[in-house]
């Protein structure tokens, strides 16, 4: 019996021994699958965190090609600004010189003016002679001149003020 208790214990010893190893398989395909769960929710994060980047990437793309557009835009208005500029300082010293030239044209014109009045005052009561009427036409004439002359001085100093 010795033979058949021994048959037994070992028996019974290499049955513990697979049940350990069975226990054992199973902790491991147990410890696996964690190990698989935890690398697909991992491999789930990481891949959320690349979409969430990428988007933010493209977001920023488009917002660096909107900045770029803008700043193309502003370098646009700010030539077309420049040109205007240059355009209203040269009808300002346009209108200036033709201001200086029409005060020029004043004087000149008030001189003459003048030098009319001072001719019929010097002459002689009216005779009714020619040279009396001429004066007072040309008389009449320098000061039409004159108030048209400072019309118009008027209207250009105005533009300027305008302009600048």
């Amino acid at each position: 019996m010795n033979s058949v208790q021994e048959s037994k214990n070992e028996l019974e010893a290499a049955i513990r021994y697979a049940e350990n190893a069975i226990s054992s398989a199973k902790q491991t395909i147990e410890s696996m699958e964690f190990r698989q769960e935890l690398a697909k929710k991992q491999y789930a994060e990481q891949t959320g965190r690349e979409e969430s980047l990428t988007k933010q990437v493209q977001e920023l793309e488009r917002e660096v090609q909107r900045q770029q557009d803008l700043s193309h835009g502003y370098y646009d208005s700010m030539t077309t600004f420049k040109e205007e500029r240059e355009t209203l300082e040269k009808n300002v010293k346009y209108l200036h010189d033709e201001n200086e030239r029409l005060k020029r044209d004043v004087e000149f014109y008030t001189r003459e003016y003048n030098e009319l009045v001072r001719q019929k005052e010097a002459s002689s009561a009216p005779c009714g002679c020619q040279a009396y009427r001429d004066l007072e036409e040309a008389r009449g004439r320098a000061e039409g001149e004159v108030e048209l002359l400072q019309g118009a001085i008027k209207e250009l100093e105005s533009k300027v003020q305008v302009k600048q």
